[in-house]
């Protein structure tokens, strides 16, 4: 007992957060410590489900205030790289690598899978017993090194340069009359004049030369495309470093949306970038930028506050959970309920380019809206703090909760991913995890490969064009391969 309790006050200084001698965390730690083998059971599944959500949520944040000229498309990968090949470390950092031997006298060194599954039910029980501040903490202490060190191993700098230009000033998008070699071209100068010279206002004037000398020195354009051009990075340069205002009539847009939203917020240009989709920003770029990465941290704001509430009212119903949660999320359900009782149809701001499309392809409004909606929760998060954003997604799940559930139950009776997941709770067979073996294609259209896999047996394969449509075929090809064993 005494090397009991010098191990949890290790792994107390390790995360910088004190806990009492009982309680979920405490116990949790305990039984990660001195069993053999951490195995998912219905008392802890629970901290399993929720730290998932928990750490999804603070790697979005972080990157979202540490990577403040990265668009959604990188952080997204960086993020799921982090959470797949990245907790293993993390587990390290808190103390949990270790467990002991089958004597139970002994310390080993505890398998990669098993610290994964550590470091997530680790968080999950710290936020049912300490809260979500405390969690806030351990991740900052022994997770964020982890994070950047996995951004900064798959990072590309040109890339990075460009994606700076195409935030700040809507570059390479919309630069017609230059083929997309020279869209990318005219965006790596741009953003390494940008780097150059800072990010502040206070040097607008000069960036603003330095841009324009830096195209006219691309060379073996004509003169015509140059003046064009010249003239373009003139308005936008001068329009991204003027002094930021939110127009006139905006300002009962935002005030109604705080009515609506029950809050009162101390950054209303944040509120205002929330609403402005980046078809606006290209074509008339402004220093607010846009809502993408807003949404980027709202969606794993959505999924949180929407996996603990269900977590509260099914906790005996684990498919049931999945099912609810991929209606709400996934199928957008909740999203769409969002936008109209808060009344975003009205209140987001589109290009004129965009508005075309959603003649054309009615399905693309709706999907930018419940995006907006997304970011209008980061905005809340980043600004009133996780009980607010709670309060919000709370308040509209109630609002439709019978057709809600009842939506969920049809969800998870035709998803592949919840299927196998039931079947192998019934038949008392351990989880799976989706693995992905590939990516293949251009970047605009890739074909990526997902493995399904139990212990060490790879039980099915499947290919898609994201990574989501990739896991629910293999999803079913395990189902198949587990019907011709006739398992369930």
């Amino acid at each position: 007992m005494v090397g009991l309790k010098l191990d949890l006050l290790h792994v107390e200084g390790r995360i910088g957060v004190p806990f009492p001698d009982a309680g979920p965390f405490s116990d949790f730690i305990q039984s990660a410590l001195t069993e053999e083998r951490l195995t998912v059971t219905p008392d802890n599944l629970r901290f399993l489900i929720m730290g998932q959500s928990l750490l999804r949520l603070l790697a979005s944040e972080h990157m979202f205030r540490t990577r403040h000229d990265r668009r959604e498309s990188s952080m997204t990968p960086w993020r799921d790289a982090f959470l797949q090949k990245g907790l293993h470390e993390v587990a390290v950092a808190m103390g949990l690598n270790m467990m002991m031997d089958g004597s139970g006298t002994r310390p080993i060194w505890r398998p990669r899978k098993q610290r994964v599954l550590a470091t997530k039910m680790a968080f999950g029980a710290l936020l049912l017993e300490q809260g979500f501040r405390a969690c806030h903490t351990a991740f900052t202490r022994c997770a964020v090194a982890t994070l950047d060190e996995t951004i900064k191993k798959t990072d590309d700098p040109l890339n990075a340069i460009q994606e700076m230009a195409l935030l700040r000033l809507g570059l390479p998008a919309y630069f017609e009359p230059l083929e997309e070699d020279g869209q990318i071209t005219v965006g790596c100068f741009v953003g390494y004049v940008l780097v150059a010279k800072g990010s502040g206002p206070d040097v607008g004037y000069a960036t603003q030369a330095a841009a324009v000398q830096a195209v006219e020195c691309i060379g073996e354009w004509t003169p015509l495309v140059l003046e064009s051009l010249g003239k373009r990075l003139r308005k936008r340069l001068y329009l991204l470093y003027s002094e930021p205002v939110i127009p006139s009539g905006m300002e009962s847009v935002l005030s109604t949306l705080e009515q609506r939203l029950d809050a009162a917020f101390s950054d209303r240009d944040l509120l205002y970038q929330a609403l402005i989709h980046k078809s606006l920003h290209y074509e008339h770029p402004s220093s607010y930028g846009h809502n993408e990465r807003l949404e980027f941290l709202g969606d794993a704001v959505l999924e949180f506050t929407v996996t603990e509430f269900l977590l509260d009212k099914f906790s005996g119903d684990i498919n049931r959970i999945f099912g609810a949660r991929d209606s709400l999320v996934a199928n957008r359900k909740l999203a769409d309920v969002a936008v109209e009782k808060l009344g975003l149809h009205g209140a987001v701001r589109f290009g004129l380019k965009e508005l075309d499309n959603f003649e054309r392809f009615p399905d693309t409004r709706r999907k930018a809206l419940a995006d907006a909606f997304e970011a209008v929760l980061g905005t809340v998060y980043l600004d009133r703090g996780i009980g607010t954003a709670r309060m919000i997604v709370d308040a509209i799940i109630h609002s439709r909760m019978s057709a809600f559930i009842e939506e969920g139950r049809t969800w998870s009776e035709r998803n592949p991913k919840l299927l196998l997941n039931n079947l192998l709770s019934q038949r008392h067979l351990p989880r799976v995890s989706y693995e992905f073996s590939g990516r293949e294609g251009p970047d605009d259209d890739p074909i990526f490969t997902c493995n399904v896999v139990m212990g060490e047996e790879t039980l099915g394969s499947g290919t898609g064009r994201n990574k989501k449509s990739a896991e629910i075929s293999a999803a079913r090809v395990a189902l198949e391969e587990l019907a011709r064993r006739k398992v369930g």
